[in-house]
């Protein structure tokens, strides 16, 4: 059965598949995996809409290692944003969000029949 649980968010950097690339767009899912050998499994797509096939970055992980990859993810901006000089405390992550791309949550529209 399929979930419907997909997050997407705007984003800005690199990524690498058969070529570097610009990212526009990363997507979460927690769906039904190509490769790994897994009921479900937490997706993750990093895209380049104007490359085809050639600009996409996917990632498929279990629960634990998802869990795992987004704590250390944490960890290390909550690192950079010290050695940067970014304010730390209760104001820190409305400041970084408002820095950050906006993100698009579609599992509301994805759960309401909407796609």
């Amino acid at each position: 059965m399929c979930t419907n649980i997909l997050e997407s968010v705007a984003v800005e950097g690199s990524g690498k598949g058969a070529r570097w690339f610009p990212l526009a767009q990363a997507s979460v899912t927690y769906d039904h995996p190509q490769h790994l050998s897994v009921e479900h499994a937490v997706n993750i797509d990093f895209v380049d809409r104007s490359g085809g096939l050639d600009g996409r970055v996917g990632v498929e992980l279990t629960l634990e290692s998802a869990r795992g990859l987004a704590g250390a993810l944490l960890e290390a901006v909550a690192q950079a944003e010290a050695f940067e000089g970014y304010p730390s405390g209760p104001t820190a992550s409305s400041t970084a969000a408002s820095r950050a791309p906006d993100a698009t949550h579609a599992s509301a529209a994805a759960s309401s029949g909407a796609s």
